[in-house]
């Protein structure tokens, strides 16, 4: 008597893929037409499809603004102030909770 051991992956996989051998080989006309759906999906999705990185950008557009690094942000980092700015926001960010909680401790009840 010999001890078989049971393995759900390997007989739920042999289990699926005979399933799906059965189907395949009993209707092989039902297989075309599936297929062929399969085929006119795919070419007229291609067809619709742009490429966006070959078409180029049309500078005469009212729409179009610059591209590029630093071109979306509404400061100038390069400027010899932004140093100074920057961390006087970052200062005030820090130190804004200290100020209002020592101010909320000393004021008149």
């Amino acid at each position: 008597m010999s001890l078989q051991t049971y393995d759900p992956i390997t007989i739920d996989w042999r289990f699926h893929v005979s399933k799906v051998q059965t189907s395949i080989s009993q209707s092989p006309l039902l297989n075309v037409k599936m297929l062929s759906r399969a085929a006119a999906r795919t070419t007229t999705s291609l067809v619709t499809k742009r490429g966006f990185q070959t078409t180029r950008a049309r500078m005469s557009s009212p729409y179009h603004y610059p591209e590029g690094a630093y071109s979306n942000i509404p400061f100038n980092p390069r400027s010899k102030w932004f140093g100074l700015g920057y961390w006087t926001f970052m200062a005030t960010g820090f130190f804004a909770p200290f100020g209002i909680a020592v101010y909320q401790t000393y004021k008149p009840q």
